[in-house]
């Protein structure tokens, strides 16, 4: 989305080294379970590389791919502000990444490295942002979907199942 991609061009801009990363935690501007990511993800740091992306999308639009069509909707989310969904209606499935995750990022918590087997307990804990989770909700509930593709699920999930989910939130 374009939010996302105003994020990529502030970030792209970072110094990507131990003392500025931890700078970066220290003012608030990143979070531990990020810092700890990135350090897994690439043990040089200095590699990291943030480039804006090459197509942004602004609001809702529609992908004709010659017969099938891909509903781009920009539907925020609990997660972040900046989400987009994908829909299919002609399969009547959903993807929504992590759209319907946590917000790590405004919520207080932490999370301990040296014990990565509380990770999900600990997100578990922490709250959704209602005031974000119900329209996100009510967004959901109007499309005529069969199956939930989730970013960070063990499985898809029925438009009943993820539908229950997000509501026990509210």
């Amino acid at each position: 989305s374009d939010r996302c991609n105003d994020m990529l061009i502030h970030e792209s801009g970072f110094l990507w080294n131990e003392e500025a990363m931890k700078e970066r935690l220290l003012s608030g501007e990143d979070i531990w379970f990020c810092y700890c990511c990135r350090r897994i993800e690439y043990p040089d740091v200095k590699a990291i590389r943030v480039v804006p992306a090459d197509i942004v999308i602004s609001g809702n639009t529609v992908i004709d791919l010659g017969g099938v069509h891909v509903q781009v909707i920009y539907c925020g989310g609990p997660h972040s502000e900046d989400h987009l969904m994908f829909f299919v209606p002609e399969d009547k499935v959903l993807y929504v990444s992590d759209a319907n995750t946590k917000d790590l990022f405004k919520n207080k918590w932490e999370y301990d490295e040296a014990h990565p087997e509380t990770l999900q307990d600990r997100i578990r804990e922490i709250p959704h942002f209602t005031q974000r989770l119900a329209p996100y909700v009510d967004l959901m509930d109007k499309l005529d979907f069969e199956i939930c593709v989730p970013g960070h699920a063990e499985k898809l999930q029925t438009k009943e199942e993820v539908m229950a989910e997000m509501r026990a939130y509210l």
